[in-house]
């Protein structure tokens, strides 16, 4: 990969702080910027794109604020939204365990 041809500004002040055993970081941010830049193409694409969205929120906010303020207030609004489902999530599976559990010591269990 050709490192020098990077025109984010937001992976280049990256790449001043990162060391060379961490680059992957920078790969993803590259990745992530391409991504937010242009949607990827294919299921697998938009899996990746996920992950790197998750691994990185804050990256990913402002490499959408590099393409425009709207792009990155959306972008900004799909992390929170991603932060509430997390939540909620960790709720439900939190009231799931414990269903299961008092179910597990009424069945005889210990």
């Amino acid at each position: 990969m050709d490192y020098t041809t990077i025109q984010s500004d937001f992976i280049l002040s990256e790449i001043k702080k990162t060391n060379w055993d961490n680059r992957e970081y920078i790969n993803d941010l590259i990745s992530l910027s391409n991504y937010t830049r242009n949607s990827p193409k294919g299921h697998a694409a938009n899996i990746h794109f996920f992950s790197l969205k998750n691994q990185h929120p804050e990256a990913y906010i402002y490499l959408a604020k590099e393409i425009s303020s709207e792009r990155g207030e959306q972008a900004s609004r799909e992390v929170a939204e991603a932060k509430n489902c997390a939540a909620t999530s960790e709720i439900e599976s939190d009231n799931l365990i414990q269903g299961e559990k008092e179910t597990w010591f009424k069945a005889g269990g210990k």
